[in-house]
């Protein structure tokens, strides 16, 4: 398997952690994904979706508005919309951005949407080159979380680092502290999110005598075992089981 598609898994999964019971959020395969942005059915809404060609992250994603969703906006303004969300990539070329970029939509959509109706200038570039600003994402904090639970060590979860963002690692203390509040919160978010519960004793349990009756089940079959999401039983096989 190539460099490329190793990533692409990765993000795949951090993507459906991170938007676990958000209706916004729509994967329509492995590599095409969609998000609603805005209010449904306002004027200044949008369905923003991205596909991953073979070589993402290596290369940028495509950027496509040609939804139903967005018959309300004209070609120009499509045109518009997707050479905005487009230079945001320019910068993060060789990095999970899918997540980013959706998050920098919803962010900057009143402005995106005013700089249409009024011709005005368009929002502020998403990526900042502060190295710390870059390390601070959500999918970075969650890959290292899953590489010191595959690792075991922070010194190798910062190599690896270095060498899938080509950016400065993160200290190893941040790592620790990353996986100390996803152990205890089930997410590495600074603040809890609504309606996501915490993983309780009781799940991690149940996975655990599964697997250990079964170390070849794979974890589909456990999720419909154990009526539990697909991710919460990776990210506890992953983040929990093996630290």
């Amino acid at each position: 398997m190539s460099a490329t598609f190793d990533m692409q898994q990765e993000e795949l999964e951090v993507l459906e952690s991170i938007y676990l019971g958000d209706d916004c959020f729509k994967q329509i395969n492995n590599t095409t994904f969609q998000y609603k942005c805005g209010e449904d059915g306002s004027p200044k809404s949008m369905l923003l979706e991205i596909c991953w060609g073979e070589m993402y992250p290596d290369e940028k994603p495509v950027i496509n508005l040609n939804t139903f969703y967005n018959n309300h906006l004209d070609k120009t303004s499509k045109d518009y919309l997707c050479k905005q969300i487009s230079e945001q990539a320019d910068d993060m070329l060789g990095c999970a951005m899918t997540y980013t970029l959706f998050e920098w939509v919803k962010e900057n959509l009143e402005t995106l949407m005013g700089s249409i109706a009024n011709n005005l200038p368009p929002p502020p570039p998403l990526i900042s080159h502060n190295q710390f600003d870059l390390m601070a994402s959500i999918e970075k904090k969650v890959n290292c979380v899953l590489w010191l639970a595959e690792l075991k060590s922070t010194i190798a979860v910062q190599r690896k680092f270095r060498i899938q963002y080509n950016k400065k690692a993160p200290h190893r203390s941040a790592i620790v502290k990353w996986m100390k509040k996803f152990k205890e919160t089930g997410s590495v978010h600074d603040k809890p999110w609504s309606g996501r519960p915490c993983v309780s004793d009781e799940s991690v349990a149940s996975i655990e005598e599964s697997f250990t009756a079964s170390p070849r089940k794979s974890v589909r079959r456990a999720s419909l075992e154990l009526r539990l999401p697909k991710s919460t039983v990776h990210k506890i096989l992953r983040a929990r089981l093996h630290t």
